[in-house]
């Protein structure tokens, strides 16, 4: 799970900059996103090494609920992708 998240957080970080200028692109959730895998990615990866002094499931639900963000502001973004069309609602 660490490798996947090493791997999909850099290739994130270049889609949300190749469509900075997309219509409906909004930087707060591309932030959003970004910094919730990262947080995922850290308790992950603390909790694989066992940190002293941290719960580990408490690390590893953190991760969880990180990872859970990043689908939920993904699904967000994917919904308005759909919905606008040069900022317009689509009607069909």
């Amino acid at each position: 799970m660490l490798a996947g998240i090493a791997v999909a957080a850099p290739r994130l970080a270049r889609r949300n900059y190749a469509i900075r200028h997309a219509a409906g692109y909004n930087l707060p959730a591309s932030v959003a996103n970004i910094m919730s895998v990262f947080v995922a990615a850290l308790a992950f990866l603390a909790c694989a090494i066992g940190l002293p002094g941290y719960e580990p499931s408490a690390l590893f639900l953190l991760g969880l609920i990180g990872l859970l963000l990043s689908s939920a502001i993904m699904f967000s973004r994917v919904a308005m992708s759909l919905l606008l069309e040069g900022g317009e609602a689509m009607s069909y």
